[in-house]
């Protein structure tokens, strides 16, 4: 069993994140509403490179008219140090990028030398350090076309990798998908191919190509 985090030495008061509210004191009628505007200040000193996530508490006192006692309300916020939208998805160190594993569920070390025929296959296995909406996996010719997705190569709402969702494996074959509901097969003329990873990342727009994460392969051989 491994403790986390795993570096638990208190910080420094003055580096914790500061809630500052608008009003100390807000009162508010029978049958009315109003807004408390709290505003929180990032924790000093953080750099943005770091990634850092912070969080906390707003703890509010309500006293009701003519009651002497409070009752307290506590409303829970986060934060993160930077922009969202860049924290990486496809695996990268300490987790593994997509990569090829052979019948053993091993590395293909020389991608450039593999071959795949009718009735062979290989496995594409990607592992995601992020949630991502979408993920796809096509077969990609030399000249650029798309020949299809792959087994198992389209996806939504993925959550990302950890001990108990283990790393996403898909089928290399020599037979790939028109449609998103992979049910249209095709077979694949013969000749080289590389595989492209595409996954959206956080808050990205799916139409917009500029907010996807995206790998390829080097080129292999389909007989």
């Amino acid at each position: 069993m491994r403790a986390w985090p795993a570096d638990r030495t208190p910080v420094a008061a003055d580096t914790l994140p500061q809630v500052v509210p608008a009003q100390r004191e807000l009162y508010i009628g029978a049958r009315a509403a109003k807004s408390l505007n709290v505003v929180i200040v990032a924790p000093y000193g953080l750099r943005e490179a770091e990634r850092w996530f912070y969080g906390g508490f707003v703890a509010l006192a309500l006293q009701w008219d003519g009651e002497a006692a409070t009752s307290s309300l506590t409303v829970p916020y986060g934060g993160y140090n930077g922009d969202y939208r860049k924290l990486p998805v496809l695996g990268a160190p300490p987790l593994s990028p997509p990569q090829l594993l052979d019948g053993s569920r091993q590395p293909i070390a020389d991608v450039a030398g593999l071959t795949i025929a009718a009735g062979t296959n290989a496995t594409l296995a990607v592992t995601l350090m992020m949630p991502t909406r979408i993920l796809s996996a096509t077969l990609v010719a030399v000249d650029g076309r798309t020949a299809g997705y792959i087994g198992g190569g389209y996806s939504e709402y993925n959550s990302r990798s950890q001990v108990v969702k283990p790393r996403i494996e898909m089928r290399v074959s020599a037979t790939v998908f028109q449609d998103k509901a992979l049910t249209a097969p095709v077979p694949v003329p013969p000749g080289r191919y590389r595989l492209r990873v595409d996954a959206l990342r956080l808050f990205g727009e799916p139409s917009q190509a500029a907010d996807y994460e995206s790998w390829e392969s080097d080129l292999f051989s389909i007989a």
